[in-house]
């Protein structure tokens, strides 16, 4: 009976490795399967033409991305001026304007990301427009500090200018008055000419 215990003991450790290398297998097959998938969606994609009417979407993604536009400006100047983003409130013009500037897709792959960016926002919009009033409102601080820095830089490479006491003042009035008595009274001009002013 102990030599067949000793063989059990021995036993279950191989069988335990087994159980436990059992869900790493069977993920490694799920990645590899997964893999295999793939490549064959890339190479369907590289093979696949382009659809004949995938320029025929720009209209209407045009009108979603300037909504959203709308959505994320007056969204961001609503949570600024009130600290908080409501929907319902949120003024919106619906035609797009002629001369709003747009930059159409390249090809169906890119207008397939930017129907993907717009379903995305449609998901959680609050999210962006959150996002982007604190990014102004960064901006603005950083804009605010930088202001205050080239202030105070200025500041400090200004002159001091000195402020005389009125004791000095007195006392450089005093010496223009002495200097005046000793040079003599002052002589009136005419016409370019100095004549000596007459003494009573």
């Amino acid at each position: 009976m102990t030599d067949a215990a000793d063989k059990q003991t021995q036993k279950d450790p191989g069988l335990a490795g087994l159980v436990l290398m059992l869900p790493i297998l069977i993920l490694q097959f799920v990645f590899a399967r997964f893999a295999r998938r793939l490549d064959r969606l890339k190479q369907a994609r590289r093979t696949r033409p382009s659809p004949r009417n995938w320029r025929d979407h720009f209209g209407r993604l045009r009108q979603c991305e300037w909504h959203i536009h709308q959505l994320v400006a007056n969204g961001a100047r609503q949570v600024l001026a009130f600290g908080d983003v409501d929907l319902n409130f949120i003024p919106m013009i619906v035609d797009v304007p002629e001369d709003m500037a747009w930059s159409e897709p390249s090809s169906p792959a890119a207008l397939y990301i930017r129907m993907q960016e717009i379903a995305r926002f449609h998901s959680d919009p609050e999210r962006y427009i959150l996002r982007h009033a604190t990014r102004i409102r960064k901006r603005e601080a950083d804009a605010a500090d930088l202001i205050l820095r080239s202030a105070e830089g200025a500041s400090r490479r200004m002159p001091a200018t000195r402020i005389s006491s009125s004791s000095s003042i007195e006392n450089a009035a005093a010496e223009y008055y002495y200097a005046a008595q000793a040079r003599g009274p002052p002589q009136s001009t005419q016409f370019g000419k100095t004549t000596p002013t007459p003494t009573r």
